[in-house]
């Protein structure tokens, strides 16, 4: 029929266009690959984890990957929170210590005034006693 040659037409470029002359090389090389990625999941779990090759499944490698994943995205996210933390702390900081520093220079303004109405009083007290000394 012709859906048939359709398909069997759509098949052989599918085939083709992976490079495989039919279904049992293609087969015969996905099988290669998913053996190759069994070695390296293997290797990462005795090698790199040290973990006994005994209890070794492709389902305990895929939930230690998930539950690292889950972790760095926790560590990341209390990095960022850590950070606006410390972004807050250093405004407030700089807030309280541009206050501190307005409240010092007001107490030396008013101190200075204060000094300066006193020598003005005590020459006023001077000009006041001469004038008693001259009755």
């Amino acid at each position: 029929s012709m859906q048939w040659n359709a398909h069997k037409w759509y098949r052989e470029s599918l085939l083709a266009s992976l490079g495989a002359e039919n279904m049992v090389e293609m087969q015969a090389r996905q099988a290669r690959d998913q053996e190759a990625m069994l070695k390296r999941m293997r290797q990462e779990w005795v090698d790199k984890r040290g973990l006994p090759e005994a209890d070794f499944s492709v389902e305990a490698l895929q939930a230690i990957w998930a539950r690292e994943e889950d972790e760095a995205e926790q560590r990341a996210m209390n990095e960022s929170r850590e950070r606006k933390r410390m972004a807050v702390n250093e405004k407030e900081t700089r807030e309280f210590n541009a206050r501190e520093l307005k409240i010092r220079l007001d107490t030396r303004r008013s101190m200075a005034k204060e000094e300066a109405y006193m020598r003005k009083l005590m020459a006023h007290e001077r000009v006041l006693a001469g004038d008693d000394e001259e009755e």
